[in-house]
């Protein structure tokens, strides 16, 4: 279990957070190096989460440390070791924190490319799915499968090759936005049943534009 000593003023433990809280070039601050000592890395990141980027590699791939890093900034998983960017409880935390799921672009490719992983968290990070591997955004029966789960929003990430599918984009509307006002023709007498979409090359544009989230 980590926890921050409480150093005394004007020790160098002290003086060192105070500098790294205050620095406009963390680069040129830990130049030097950081303290071998992981409460004290843990106090650090309280303080200035991006020093993370400093710490020695064994603390990158320190569990513990970490999670803590990651709190802070989930960012943070840029740096972390490959072995915890495979580590499904840290990237899950990551995503925890950063909320709309840009941080998957720093999990290990591993995971990117882990069809059960990605499904999960789609569902509630669809915009992860633009950092999935090419082979999963551009896999159309996979990509089938996920649309109704995010309500369409995964077709903005799909592969470009999939964003030309008239079969995507038409199961994107269906469970996704409701473009029945800008084209009417396009669905039959059944709720959200759509109809051929294949005359219609400006849907996807109107489709991103509608999907904001």
């Amino acid at each position: 279990m980590l926890y921050m000593p409480e150093y005394e003023e004007g020790s160098y433990e002290y003086n060192f957070l105070k500098r790294i809280s205050k620095s406009t070039d963390l680069a040129e601050t830990v130049k030097y190096g950081l303290p071998d000592d992981k409460n004290f890395l843990c106090s650090a990141l309280v303080f200035r989460p991006e020093v993370f980027k400093f710490f020695p590699d064994k603390y990158k791939d320190d569990e513990e440390l970490v999670m803590e890093a990651i709190y802070w900034n989930p960012f943070m998983l840029k740096f972390v070791s490959y072995r915890l960017r495979s580590n499904e409880d840290v990237v899950l935390k990551a995503l925890e924190k950063s909320y709309d799921g840009r941080v998957f672009e720093f999990a290990s490719k591993n995971l990117r490319d882990d069809e059960n992983f990605v499904a999960r968290i789609v569902v509630k990070y669809p915009r992860s799915f633009e950092f999935a591997t090419e082979r999963l955004r551009d896999d159309k029966e996979y990509v089938r499968d996920l649309i109704p789960t995010t309500y369409g929003k995964i077709t903005l990430y799909v592969s470009d090759r999939l964003k030309k599918d008239p079969d995507i984009i038409k199961i994107a509307l269906r469970y996704g936005i409701d473009l029945k006002e800008e084209f009417p023709e396009l669905y039959s007498d059944e709720d959200k049943e759509v109809k051929d979409i294949k005359g219609h090359p400006k849907i996807l544009s109107l489709f991103k534009r509608k999907s904001r989230f």
